[in-house]
């Protein structure tokens, strides 16, 4: 076992760590009322509180970290704080939920005296405009049939934007994008990055116009605000689980069909080490590589 069959990750704007705990709190507010002399209380549903968290991320300094992250103490420590402190509401890729937009609370170091090749870095975080409740269900669950759900807001959104001065209809290519995702759920993931980041780009462009910060334009604006949401949890999808992705640190020098056999125990799922890594020789993968194993 590698230290990446325990430890998932997660990226804040694009920077990528390793996560060693990862708590979600949510709850409901009460508004209480007493009488004079009445013993206890009613309490009052007062909506839903914003989810919250926290994040472990262990900066050490160890060979497989290193390989993966480069220097985490102090480098990555450094890159992730300076993040926080100019960008402190952003987009997180948590490590069960997914995709979410987070305000980054606080942030703290925890040393100790045995650990001598880094530290721990704990973050704090809570859900910005709701994103992560609504990913969610009222029992918990994933939305489903994300799919469609985007397509419709995406049409809904330009039928509302209609009009708008360099507004650029986003359904067309929503659609092509996500019918070429789904028609491989096996593409390379810089590709798969590279779909999400178009389809984000052009929903960023529409939120930033000018001719969208008039009252006349608030249902279109909103409409944009829930469309980004929704395509949030359709990437969640593919993005890397807690439960799902595992790591493989290439003990001596192998092919692939030979990690495949290693890490599922079958040569003909070597289709999968290939959707997930870019391997320069596949008949030669030098020791130390970290293989990313997709689930079965």
């Amino acid at each position: 076992m590698t230290v990446f069959d325990v430890i998932p990750e997660a990226s804040y704007r694009g920077i990528l760590f390793p996560v060693e705990s990862a708590d979600v709190d949510g709850g409901t507010d009460f508004v209480e009322h007493t009488a004079y002399r009445r013993r206890g209380a009613d309490m009052e549903p007062a909506g839903l509180k914003a989810y919250k968290g926290s994040l472990t991320i262990p900066l050490l300094n160890t060979g497989p970290l290193v390989q993966r992250y480069g220097t985490l103490w102090p480098d990555l420590r450094a890159d992730l704080v300076q993040m926080f402190s100019d960008h402190p509401i952003g987009t997180l890729i948590h490590p069960t939920w997914g995709s979410l937009e987070v305000a980054i609370l606080s942030w703290a170091t925890k040393d100790a005296p045995e650990v001598r090749n880094g530290q721990r870095l704990t973050v704090q975080w809570q859900e910005h405009n709701a994103s992560l409740a609504a990913l969610i269900t009222l029992d918990g669950s994933v939305t489903t049939d994300p799919t469609t759900t985007v397509q419709s807001l995406a049409t809904t959104a330009d039928k509302l934007s209609a009009g708008k001065a360099g507004y650029v209809p986003l359904a067309p290519s929503f659609i092509s994008t996500m019918t070429l995702l789904e028609s491989s759920l096996l593409l390379p993931f810089s590709e798969v990055q590279g779909a999400f980041s178009s389809m984000f780009s052009l929903l960023n462009a529409a939120l930033s116009l000018p001719s969208m910060t008039g009252l006349d334009a608030a249902a279109a604006y909103a409409s944009l605000l829930t469309l980004r949401v929704s395509l949030q949890g359709y990437y969640a999808r593919f993005a890397p689980g807690i439960a799902g992705v595992r790591y493989f640190v290439v003990p001596a020098a192998m092919g692939v069909c030979e990690i495949a056999a290693s890490v599922y125990g079958d040569i003909s799922k070597t289709s999968l080490l290939y959707a997930a890594n870019s391997f320069a020789d596949p008949l030669l993968v030098p020791a130390g590589t970290v293989v990313t194993v997709l689930p079965t």
